[in-house]
């Protein structure tokens, strides 16, 4: 059964839809799922804790959950992790995906102006310093 609780903001909104699948796919990850909340009652009131761990934070969308669920998966624990585990995981910085960004700029970019601009695009994600300058632009 979907909880959904009534919010004053959308964004609470979505993020208890978001919440209900994260609670689906830990069903599915987690064999202990039902020993940390044996009812129904008790469902609900994680998914509302969670639902304001998840707006306090900022992790209210499905970019910083989706990484949360990656780096469980990796994990060879068989029990539900706290919010605050779950959170710790979502701040982890994606490397896999500015490496994806570059493999794809990399086949797409037709000039090396166009390569360059999209390089220090990454790299300004990233927070890296310093590109080294090209000898045409001195």
């Amino acid at each position: 059964m979907r909880y959904r609780p009534p919010f004053a903001y959308p964004e609470d909104d979505l993020t208890a839809k978001i919440v209900n699948k994260l609670f689906l796919t830990f069903q599915g990850m987690y064999p202990t799922f039902k020993q940390a909340w044996p009812t129904e009652t008790e469902i609900n009131q994680a998914k509302l804790e969670w639902i304001k761990a998840l707006v306090q934070t900022g992790h209210n969308n499905i970019d910083d959950v989706k990484r949360g669920v990656a780096a469980l998966r990796l994990t060879n624990s068989a029990f539900v992790p706290s919010v605050g585990q779950f959170l710790d995981l979502c701040k982890k910085v994606n490397k896999p995906a500015y490496h994806q960004d570059y493999v794809r700029l990399t086949n797409t970019c037709t000039t090396r102006e166009m390569a360059t601009k999209s390089i220090k695009e990454i790299m300004d994600k990233l927070k890296v310093q310093n590109l080294p300058k090209d000898e045409s632009e001195q």
